[in-house]
Parts: structure tokens; C-alpha cells; sequence
């Protein structure tokens, strides 16, 4: 973590600009360019959705937030 860059973010995340935490965990493979917060513990970025600091693989999930089926 940079901590020189490191600021709180909306909910219970923060992030340095290059990294994403939800409370103390970092969020694996994310984008912290097109990260951005949904609600509660819910963000995504711009391939992937997490629910707190894991990646969400229901597919019937991931298309409530705008992601389309795997072809």
C-alpha cells in the first residue's frame, strides 16, 4: 500500500489509486482506475463485481449490475 496516497473511498473502502480495500482486504485482480462503489459492500470495476472483497461468479448477480453472460 502507498500510504502517502492511501484516503478513504465510499462505504467501508479505500484504496491508494492503484489498489482497492474493503476494510483490511484488498479486492484480488481489480481495476482501481474504473473501480467504483454500488451500495453497502457491493462495487465493481470495469470486468468484475464484488460483493465486500471477493469476486461475485453468479452470473444472475453480475447481469443486475450491468455485466452480459459469458458467451
Amino acid at each position: 500500500m502507498d500510504r502517502a496516497r492511501w484516503q478513504l473511498l465510499d462505504g467501508c473502502f479505500s484504496g491508494d489509486g492503484s489498489r482497492v480495500y474493503y476494510l483490511e482486504r484488498k479486492l484480488p485482480r481489480v481495476d482501481a482506475a474504473t473501480w467504483r462503489w454500488l451500495e453497502g459492500g457491493w462495487s465493481r470495476d470495469a470486468t468484475q463485481l464484488f460483493t465486500m472483497h471477493l469476486v461475485e461468479k453468479d452470473a444472475g448477480v453480475r447481469a443486475l449490475h450491468g455485466f452480459a453472460a459469458a458467451p
